[in-house]
């Protein structure tokens, strides 16, 4: 069951992104839950673009967590099988709650098989607005200004990079590279 807040948080996600249908909820027996919607391709020559460059036909999603009692969240735009991708991330959402808090420019090893069947090694967190989509980095809900952090796989190549020059030189080279970070499935390099 959600708190007031959550969905809050949930609502207000959903007014910035073009989602299609219902959001789907992800319930764990941590207490972290994830949210989940298709995204609506506004643009179709976008859709074909990506059809061509990554052979995929695949509906492309986002996935959010609820925070619970911190003020950041994780988002990702993906392809694949979002409901492991779901767990790994409430699990995240989790760990950053109780632990330490995970923030822009961390990145986490990847322990999913999901995801280092494509190639992938890490999840990197970045600032959200990387994402291209019109999303605010703070949401302000009941008197809370929530921080949301964008989260997406990267090779141990990137990573490589990351820990070599820092995050932001990882980033200028995925703009430069027109890097697509919803392709979880696609890597295979």
């Amino acid at each position: 069951m959600l708190s007031n807040f959550q969905s809050e948080v949930a609502n207000r996600i959903v007014k910035y992104l073009p989602i299609e249908g219902q959001l789907s909820m992800h319930f764990y027996d941590n207490g972290f839950n994830c949210a989940r919607a298709q995204q609506r391709i506004l643009d179709h020559s976008l859709q074909t673009n990506y059809n061509a460059i990554s052979g995929s036909t695949e509906k492309q999603f986002v996935l959010f967590t609820l925070p619970k009692d911190k003020n950041h969240m994780f988002i990702m735009f993906c392809n694949g099988d979002n409901r492991l991708l779901a767990k790994d991330l409430a699990n995240l959402q989790m760990y950053s709650e109780a632990k330490e808090q995970i923030s822009s420019g961390h990145s986490i090893e990847a322990d999913n098989w999901y995801i280092k069947q494509f190639g992938w090694s890490d999840y990197l967190i970045a600032p959200v607005d990387f994402s291209g989509h019109a999303l605010p980095d703070v949401l302000e809900i009941q008197e809370r200004k929530v921080q949301v952090n964008l989260i997406f796989p990267i090779s141990s190549k990137e990573k490589a990079l990351k820990d070599e020059k820092g995050t932001e030189e990882l980033l200028e080279q995925f703009m430069l590279q027109n890097r697509d970070i919803s392709n979880v499935t696609g890597l295979m390099h």
